[in-house]
């Protein structure tokens, strides 16, 4: 019961090819549209619209999901969310409902809470 408990939270976590989630926290709201077929464990075909509440700014970038790697180095395991790149800004929407988004300098310019919609 548990590894069925635990691929369906695995497989449940990507979102289905086309479909789209948001995920919400207080400076930014963001949709993230999954463009791989359902059933792959990793997607580097994943459209983001970002808008930074503060600024107005709205962000669109193209990434992939993120996962641990098993035992063997290559194969991906666990889900843990989405890593997109917009020229020097790395953008990363977590499973746990974390968001960060980098400056070129490696600095965080947003490190906050949110939740997946």
């Amino acid at each position: 019961m548990l590894f069925g408990g635990i691929l369906f939270l695995l497989l449940s976590a990507i979102v289905p090819g086309g479909h789209a989630a948001e995920f919400v926290s207080p400076a930014a709201r963001a949709t993230v549209t999954v463009n791989c077929p359902e059933g792959e464990v990793s997607c580097d075909d994943v459209d983001l619209e970002l808008l930074r509440i503060p600024a107005g700014e709205v962000i669109h970038a193209r990434g992939r999901t993120l996962h641990t790697l098993c035992r063997d180095g290559v194969t991906p395991c666990r889900f843990l969310g989405y890593e997109f790149i917009d020229g020097d800004t790395r953008i990363r929407l977590y499973e746990s409902g974390v968001i960060t988004i980098e400056g070129g300098d490696g600095g965080d310019i947003l490190r906050e809470t949110g939740e997946w919609r």
